[in-house]
């Protein structure tokens, strides 16, 4: 029988989310999927806490997918969140990691949906490995965002894109998850960020 946790002393990642943006409404919460995007079986995320440009903090989470449907105590079958929502449970996790690594963790560290997880239990599934994708040589400074990337978080926090911020920020996020320096470049002489 899984454990009870009073789930109520534990703050959920959304109040996390909307305290952060409180206190750095310029700031930014990056995620990227770390897992084989082909592997549906897992999905591990990591989230990248941003602050006037710098990375500050970042979080890792892992969910399995639930295969088969849950059976609730009264003898009925329903889909758990991870039959159908591994994915989007392992990012919310991971932000609210990073998110309590940068201290927004309010009373207790773990979050209300990480001890939901708990609670859950793993029922005795075998719990599937990932290679790492770490790059050989050293680790790059900043978390491994480009330079590029970096001028132009700098440039939000500034708030030079005014409203099409989430747009750019949209944009240049997913030029340096696909390592694409030219669309970085691009966006920074569009924008004229070479002082940024």
């Amino acid at each position: 029988m899984p454990r009870k946790f009073d789930l109520e002393s534990y703050d959920t990642v959304e109040s996390r989310i909307k305290k952060f943006y409180t206190d750095h409404p310029y700031g930014a919460i990056l995620t990227e999927l770390l897992s084989d995007p082909n592997n549906t079986d897992v999905a591990v995320v990591k989230a990248t806490i941003i602050v006037s440009g710098d990375v500050v903090a970042t979080g890792h989470a892992m969910e399995v997918r639930d295969k088969e449907l849950s059976t609730s105590s009264y003898g009925k079958e329903y889909e758990s969140v991870n039959y159908t929502a591994w994915l989007e449970n392992a990012e919310t996790s991971a932000i609210g990691r990073g998110l309590a690594n940068y201290n927004y963790s309010g009373a207790k560290r773990p979050s209300r949906e990480e001890m939901e997880k708990v609670e859950r239990g793993s029922k005795g599934k075998e719990v599937p490995t990932m290679p790492s994708k770490r790059a050989d040589g050293p680790p790059q400074p900043s978390g491994g965002k480009s330079q590029a990337f970096l001028t132009i978080v700098k440039a939000a926090n500034h708030g030079i894109f005014g409203s099409k911020a989430s747009v750019v920020m949209t944009d240049a996020s997913t030029a340096e998850k696909n390592g694409q320096p030219e669309h970085l470049e691009a966006i920074i002489k569009e924008w004229k960020l070479a002082d940024a």
